[in-house]
């Protein structure tokens, strides 16, 4: 994505785009490290990790967004239904066979 910013610098699209992947990045650490760690301990780090100098290279560990990756991980996430569960997964088992059963139709 650093490409298409510095491709296209005064397109306001590839500034914004690179802002979201880095926030991206790191939600997905975020979800990874609650799998071993507490709510409040990875909270408490990411702080801590705001509060103090980021380096170049921690992608969205500062800035504002912190304060939306902080309130992500406090608030608990509801796990969906088990009916919309059920239908994401058979639309995506359904989207790759939509293009066979139009061209082979009546």
């Amino acid at each position: 994505m650093d490409a298409f910013s510095r491709a296209f610098p005064g397109l306001p699209l590839a500034r914004h785009a690179k802002e979201q992947i880095a926030l991206l990045v790191e939600m997905i650490a975020d979800d990874r490290a609650l799998r071993s760690h507490s709510r409040d301990a990875l909270a408490t780090a990411m702080c801590e990790v705001a509060a103090g100098q980021a380096p170049r290279g921690a992608l969205g560990v500062g800035g504002p967004g912190a304060l939306i990756r902080l309130r992500r991980v406090l608030t608990p996430q509801p796990r969906p239904h088990r009916v919309t569960w059920l239908g994401v997964v058979a639309a995506s088992a359904a989207a790759p066979l939509l293009p066979l059963l139009v061209a082979c139709g009546p």
